[in-house]
């Protein structure tokens, strides 16, 4: 039986910041739009790696890190003060994981700039779970890696106070 894959090769390896982890996918096409301010667009696959050697079900738990966190995907306020960079909050309950995300090119990519942002949409095609698992995020681009190493020093600087329902 032949397997259905994306209609494009994946253009590389890209690192995945979330608060609690770093991970990894691979990026279909590339990222779309990366302008502070505008909404990127990304469709990452997951599926089996060199580094998931011994554990051919990882690619999934990779997946399934970042669809939590999107669960509340589009809950965020962004807002122009009169001077200065645009500020975010989320509005998400309480112990929901943050919709902060980074993309960071591996390697493979050094010519391109890493981004932070903010969840705000995301689909999952998953036709053929076996081969490989498929999320496409919507997110706003609020920064980049060249200015903000961490993303601790991105809500430093660029979140407004707490988060509010």
């Amino acid at each position: 039986m032949p397997i259905d894959y994306p209609r494009r090769a994946p253009t590389g390896t890209w690192y995945i910041h979330l608060e609690d982890v770093i991970t990894f996918a691979d990026v279909d096409g590339g990222v779309e739009n990366t302008d502070l301010g505008s909404s990127a667009s990304v469709d990452l696959l997951f599926h089996p790696a060199p580094a998931d050697e011994g554990l051919p079900y990882r690619y999934r738990d990779r997946y399934q890190r970042l669809r939590e966190h999107c669960e509340f995907a589009g809950r965020t306020l962004i807002k122009q003060p009169p001077f200065g960079p645009e500020k975010f909050v989320e509005q998400t309950p309480p112990g929901a994981p943050s919709l902060l995300v980074g993309l960071e090119p591996s390697y493979e990519h050094p010519e391109t700039a890493g981004i932070w942002g903010v969840i705000d949409g995301y689909s999952s095609s998953n036709q053929h779970q076996q081969a490989y698992l498929m999320l496409s995020l919507e997110i706003t681009v609020i920064a980049t890696m060249e200015e903000y190493i961490d993303r601790e020093s991105v809500r430093t600087d660029l979140e407004l106070a707490g988060r509010a329902l």
